[in-house]
């Protein structure tokens, strides 16, 4: 719900904040028009937003995408065949966006990323079976 997604996110820009996280397909695409019209910086996830909105999307500082299908898929098929190892974390990407992200952040973004992917970083998150 694109209105919600603008309602929500204003009231939460009214109350200086510094930046908007925006997920949720039409209900994130609502909020990241709040936090451009708000002025401040705004993060999508799922899809590269800022050059999907064009324009509109202005005030997207950088978006996050994944492959959440395949790692949901791999884990469901771990799960039914009773061997539900530790879930993998496929590549994330972080797509910086105009001049809020400054280089060496992006780097070390990227390096934290790839640290979950290759497991030299971990969440100590364990999977439990339920």
């Amino acid at each position: 719900d694109p209105d919600w997604g603008y309602e929500t996110a204003w009231s939460i820009a009214r109350e200086e904040a510094d930046a908007i996280f925006a997920a949720g397909g039409e209900t994130a695409v609502g909020a990241l028009r709040a936090a451009k019209d708000a002025k401040i910086h705004a993060i999508g996830v799922e899809r590269d937003h800022r050059a999907a909105l064009g324009e509109e999307g202005s005030g997207v500082a950088a978006s996050i995408m994944g492959d959440a299908s395949s790692t949901v898929r791999a884990l469901i098929e771990a799960v039914k065949t009773g061997n539900p190892a530790e879930p993998r974390v496929d590549m994330v990407k972080f797509i910086p966006a105009g001049e809020a992200i400054s280089d060496s952040l992006f780097l070390e973004i990227n390096e934290i990323l790839s640290g979950f992917a290759n497991g030299s970083i971990k969440t100590n998150v364990t999977f439990e079976k339920q």
